[in-house]
Order: structure tokens, then C-alpha cells, then sequence
């Protein structure tokens, strides 16, 4: 009898809650602040949210777009994380590898990507490393015995992880060229032959502005950086059929976990918890209706909805070490990562252009493999001008 009424009264809290919750954002406006700027396809997509959004989330509020480009997005989840509001008119759209920078050791990092509340994402997204015909480069196993240069924005999004940890985890030779402020300033770049390729190109992206070149046979695909194939480009490699052991599979399982959120949209820790399960409901809700699924056709974004729920649950696998226990250590969620992910001493290979071979991952005892792939971030970033 008494675990009736409890679970009633439970019911009963739950639905005022949520009724509050939904008054709560009657009359207000929701900035949506995205990290890159206008005309960007994270702007692109973030216009598209803010433009069918307000239909879900009840009392309707007005949705509108604040770009805050700066450092790859690492300003705008800094100034959304700790700045904004905490009532959930704040939310934020950052490029997909800064959910992991944290863990990186990254400089001016702000947030805690757990503590997040994250709302959803409209896709999951492929990824590949693409570089031009004539560099003579026809594969991953090339890019070990010579040099190629690559572009990237900066520090945590995947156009410098991800050719940086290649670099030291299987022993290529990227040299990653930074600065770039869009896609389309990247892609310039290959075709000005400033650089040989980009760090990451996005599958989405590149239907838009590489597919030509492809077509011309003046691009070759190196590899797709995802834990899954893209069903468009199946003779493509997956980075992880170069792993060659569990450790290296367990980096690179890490490193691509932010693929499995494109385009991720949060809102700080302190929002209330009914609010944030408001906003994730409205958001999945969007992204089934008709009107949004056509307006996305006509934008040429992909939906394939993630929840931020489901999201959030495997961030937590992601971040568990090889003996199962929280990379966090036994502190709450929000505090600052232990050294467990920082190697208590100097890794033996540096965040720079071109990388060390099989002398990357000959690490000391007690180095822990992802930072030995990553390097010294903090006293050795990479500061390449473009």
C-alpha cells in the first residue's frame, strides 16, 4: 500500500513538474548560440533547428540563432557552459569532438562534458580524411612514408585530432596546417594547393562541396573516421581495420565518439531537470514532423535523430578506462577529470607536424595511451598559422 501512494505521489510531483516546465518557457526567447559563423553548415543547421523548434516546446517560445565563433567552438561552449543563463532559454550548438576536449587536456577548457545536459542531435555523421590526387597518396599505409599536409580549424574539433592521433597511435606523417575559420576556407585551401588534404571532412560536408572534386578524380579517400561505414562510400576503409590492438581500438572508440553526435546541442548543467527533458522531447518531436523532415530535404541535412539521453549514456561507457572504473575517479559528475587521462610525465611524442612512427607508442610505465596518441597537449599545442 505504501509503495502505491509513493509511486502516486511521484506521478503527482512529476506531472506539476513538467506543467511548470512548460509555462516556463511561455512568452520567453531561446537563443541557440552555435560556434562557427554564418553561412557555415554548423549555422546552416542551427537556423534549421531554431526554425522548427519553437513549434514543439510548449508555450512556444521564440527560437532564435547567436553565432559566437572563436577557437572551434571551444568559445561558445565555454560562454554557454559557465556564462549563460541557467534557465534553459541558453542553449548551444559546438562542433561534435569538443564534447571529448576535456579529456584531452586541452588549454581554456571549461566545462565538464558530463555535466551537460545534452538535448540531441539531428544526426549521426561518417567522417573521412581526403587528400588530392596528385600529392600521389593513395592510402593511409602512404601517408606513413611521407609527409602530407593537412588543414584544420584548431584544437578540439576533429580536423586536428583526429590526423594528430593518427599521427602518434599508427605511426603517419599528417602535418596538421590550423587557423581556418570555416569548411569552405579549408576546401579553398585543397584547391588552391595550399595544403594536400583536409584533417577530417565531414560526409555531409563533403557531398556538398567535395563530391565534385571526387568526380574529377582530383580527391582520394583515405579513410573513414567512424566506428561504422557510410553506406555510400563502402570501399572505403575504417580507421578501426587499422587498430592493431585493444588498446588502440579502445583510443580510437573514444576519439570517434563524438560521430555518433553531429551536430550537438546542449544546455548548461544547472538547467532544471523537467526543462531539460522538455527541451530533448521537443527536440526528437521536431525532427519527426513532416514540415521539418521536408525542410531538411530541401537543405540537404540528414536526419537520423540521437537523443541527448541516449547520448549522455554512452558518453559514460566512452569515458571508463581499460579496468572499467569512471576516467572521472569516484567524484560527481562536474568536477575536474583526474590525471588519470594525463600522462604523469612527459608522453614521448609531441603534438606537432608529421609523427614519430613506432616510437609514438613506445610509452613509460604508468603513461596512459591516449595522451601518448595525443601528446602533451597542454605544453605543446599546436600553433601552426596558416
Amino acid at each position: 500500500m505504501l509503495k502505491i501512494i509513493a509511486a502516486f505521489v511521484a506521478v503527482v510531483c512529476l506531472q506539476t513538474a513538467s506543467a511548470k516546465a512548460q509555462d516556463f518557457f511561455a512568452g520567453k526567447t531561446v537563443t541557440l548560440v552555435v560556434g562557427y559563423q554564418a553561412g557555415s553548415l554548423y549555422d546552416t543547421n542551427a537556423r534549421f533547428v531554431a526554425r522548427h523548434l519553437a513549434r514543439f516546446i510548449p508555450g512556444k517560445p521564440t527560437v532564435i540563432v547567436r553565432n559566437m565563433p572563436g577557437a572551434g567552438t571551444l568559445t561558445a561552449a565555454n560562454n554557454v557552459a559557465n556564462l549563460a543563463p541557467k534557465d534553459g532559454t541558453t542553449i548551444g550548438l559546438i562542433a561534435r569532438g569538443m564534447s571529448i576536449e576535456p579529456l584531452l587536456g586541452g588549454q581554456g577548457v571549461r566545462f565538464e562534458p558530463l555535466a551537460l545536459n545534452w538535448i540531441g542531435s539531428t544526426s549521426r555523421e561518417v567522417s573521412v580524411i581526403a587528400v588530392r590526387t596528385d600529392t600521389g597518396v593513395k592510402s593511409l599505409d602512404d601517408v606513413k612514408t611521407r609527409e602530407v599536409v593537412v588543414a584544420g580549424p584548431a584544437l578540439g574539433t576533429d580536423g586536428v585530432t583526429f590526423p594528430t592521433t593518427l599521427n602518434n597511435l599508427l605511426g603517419t606523417r599528417f602535418k596538421v596546417v590550423t587557423g581556418y575559420r570555416s569548411g569552405a576556407e579549408m576546401t579553398l585551401a585543397v584547391e588552391r594547393k595550399e595544403v594536400d588534404g583536409r584533417g577530417s571532412w565531414s560526409w555531409a560536408s563533403f557531398r556538398n562541396d567535395g563530391m565534385t572534386m571526387l568526380k574529377r578524380g582530383e580527391l582520394v579517400l583515405l579513410v573513414q573516421m567512424a566506428t561504422a561505414k557510410s553506406p555510400d562510400i563502402p570501399q572505403v576503409p575504417l580507421v578501426m581495420d587499422y587498430a592493431k590492438t585493444d588498446e588502440q581500438r579502445q583510443v580510437l572508440g573514444l576519439l570517434l565518439a563524438g560521430q555518433a553526435m553531429a551536430w550537438p546541442v546542449f544546455a548548461p548543467a544547472e538547467v532544471p531537470a523537467d526543462r531539460v527533458a522538455l527541451l530533448r522531447q521537443s527536440y526528437l518531436a521536431m525532427l519527426k514532423d513532416p514540415e521539418t523532415l521536408a525542410d531538411a530535404k530541401r537543405l540537404g541535412i540528414d536526419v537520423d535523430p540521437v537523443s541527448g539521453e541516449g547520448y549522455q549514456r554512452d558518453a559514460q561507457t566512452h569515458l571508463r578506462d581499460p579496468a572499467g572504473r569512471d576516467r572521472a575517479g569516484t567524484r560527481s559528475r562536474g568536477t575536474q577529470m583526474t590525471s588519470r587521462l594525463r600522462s604523469p610525465r612527459s608522453a614521448p611524442s609531441r603534438l606537432q607536424s608529421g609523427g614519430r612512427g613506432a616510437a609514438a607508442l613506445r610509452r613509460k610505465e604508468g603513461d596512459d595511451l591516449l595522451h601518448v596518441a595525443l601528446g602533451d597537449r597542454e605544453q605543446n599545442g599546436i600553433r601552426y598559422s596558416v
